[in-house]
């Protein structure tokens, strides 16, 4: 749908539901709750239990069409990383100059020094040093994670050998448990991934297994979908949502396309959204704006 389709498709059917009963909204207001009915409808398609179909992203081929304009693949090669093989900080470029077996020894030695505060020195005991961690940082708009591999790197009798291993989230209770285990390492084609808060921004943590570098971290993940703005609400109301305005969008409705999500979706949108209008701008609609607040978890 353009911008036009999308005001006019919204007022008829926000009017026929409302039967003129409250004023009618502005393309700001518009603007508002269209976008905020895209993102219900991307969350819910990730949490089945949020739409009526009860299906998630891979249980059907219009699910995964649903989101194919926002789905994105994102890749780090070894140099990206932030944490070095000791649990420290480090520049990117210094990354790649870490020589892995000096690393090793040096591992060695200190696990026959018994008197040292390795918690001051290492997140981890010593014994378990081989477990290397890597924290890429997320893309800003990062909403979901689809699927993670890594490419690792071991060093064998003195030769590098690779090999491809799938990464698999754990929540913090698992990652406790396992790393309290007999086991403490991800077996020889898996590494475990954990979300941290870094400022800002947010990384995904991974632990490889015994001895094991990353190499390469590739992931494919859903974004999230830029405001639906009908106009050029930076001139007109001085205003923006997500911090966008509508940037080369005239003043006025027009026939710019104004959603990234395929059109087969523009009706579910506009539908969603007069819902979402309905129960915001009718007083006494308490249970309504509390579903409301439900649905967008």
């Amino acid at each position: 749908m353009t911008s036009l389709e999308f005001s006019n498709s919204f007022d008829i059917r926000y009017n026929n539901i409302m039967s003129n009963q409250s004023p009618g909204l502005d393309e700001y207001e518009k603007s508002v709750v269209l976008t905020a009915a895209e993102l219900e409808l991307v969350k819910n398609t990730f949490n089945p239990k949020g739409n009526k179909y009860q299906e998630g992203y891979d249980d059907s081929a219009k699910r995964q069409y649903d989101f194919s304009t926002i789905t994105e693949i994102k890749r780090y090669t070894k140099g990206f990383s932030h944490y070095d093989i000791l649990g420290n900080e480090t520049q990117e470029e210094d990354l790649n100059e870490i020589n892995f077996r000096e690393i090793l020894q040096y591992a060695g030695d200190l696990q026959d020094y018994i008197g040292m505060d390795q918690t001051s020195v290492f997140p981890m005991r010593t014994r378990d040093i081989n477990v290397h961690r890597y924290k890429y940082t997320l893309p800003k708009d990062f909403m979901y994670f689809i699927s993670e591999e890594a490419e690792l790197e071991r060093l064998i009798n003195g030769r590098k050998v690779y090999r491809n291993a799938i990464v698999t989230p754990i929540d913090y209770n698992q990652l406790t448990m396992l790393r309290g285990s007999t086991y403490k390492f991800p077996v020889q084609n898996e590494c475990w991934r954990v979300l941290n808060k870094r400022e800002i921004t947010t990384d995904a943590e991974i632990l490889t297994p015994y001895a094991s570098e990353i190499v390469n971290y590739a992931m494919r993940y859903v974004r999230k979908p830029k405001p639906i703005i009908l106009i050029n609400i930076g001139n007109v109301y001085g205003t923006t949502i997500d911090g966008e305005w509508g940037e080369g969008l005239p003043d006025d409705v027009s026939d710019a396309q104004v959603c990234e999500l395929p059109e087969a979706m523009h009706d579910e949108i506009v539908q969603r959204a007069v819902e979402i209008a309905k129960a915001t701008y009718r007083t006494g609609e308490t249970e309504a704006l509390i579903n409301i607040g439900q649905r967008t978890e």
